[in-house]
């Protein structure tokens, strides 16, 4: 299962995210402390209003990312708790989680992620949420999640910038990004013939 929350940077729990990261990580915390403490001002241009940014992360900050991960880390650990942990294995890489196990733990799991993810800010979408399970279980699949409006498919999805699924899939997901690489050099090797620096720098440096 590969779930995608709305918005999630933006819907921290700022206050939630503060206290956890408080007893989690103590140094950290001092640190944000300063930063998130009060809401944000943000100006809007010709105009003397003044809005107040009092949830999430702020837009650019470079500690987004190690805030984001470690206030949602009591979210992990409470699903890691209701789970089977020795069929039931989550990813977490930062908004973007997964879990894999067998249909009625993933359906514990999917449940108790929409009960208690928003106490976090972490809203799952579940039109944008895909369940991936082999070809004999996608009946049982559609009729267990029938109320959740999850995507469910026994081909495939791609997934931080790799591939779950069928073989066929995996083949069709390497063969777009081969061809796409080959197309890239030839278009490159086109402007070397007239600029060799630049078309150098653009392979070498991207």
């Amino acid at each position: 299962m590969l779930v995608d929350a709305d918005n999630a940077f933006n819907s921290l729990n700022r206050a939630t995210a503060l206290k956890n990261i408080k007893s989690l990580c103590p140094p950290f915390h001092k640190f944000l402390n300063n930063t998130y403490q009060s809401p944000t001002k943000l100006f809007v241009s010709g105009s003397e209003e003044v809005i107040l940014s009092q949830e999430g992360t702020t837009q650019g900050d470079p500690d987004a990312m190690q805030m984001y991960a470690i206030a949602t880390r009591p979210l992990i650990d409470q699903l890691h708790e209701i789970s089977d942990t020795s069929v039931t294995k989550q990813c977490w890489y930062a908004d973007d989680s997964a879990a894999a196990s067998n249909l009625e733990q993933l359906k514990l799991w999917w449940t108790h992620l929409c009960k208690v993810g928003p106490n976090y800010g972490y809203f799952p979408k579940p039109s944008k949420s895909i369940l991936i399970v082999k070809e004999e279980y996608l009946d049982k699949a559609r009729d267990l999640f029938k109320d959740t409006k999850l995507i469910i498919t026994s081909e495939g999805q791609r997934h931080l910038g790799a591939v779950v699924g069928t073989e066929d899939f995996r083949d069709q997901f390497v063969d777009q990004k081969v061809n796409s690489w080959v197309k890239d050099v030839k278009e490159l090797a086109k402007i070397a013939k007239e600029e060799p620096q630049l078309a150098l720098a653009a392979y070498t440096r991207g």
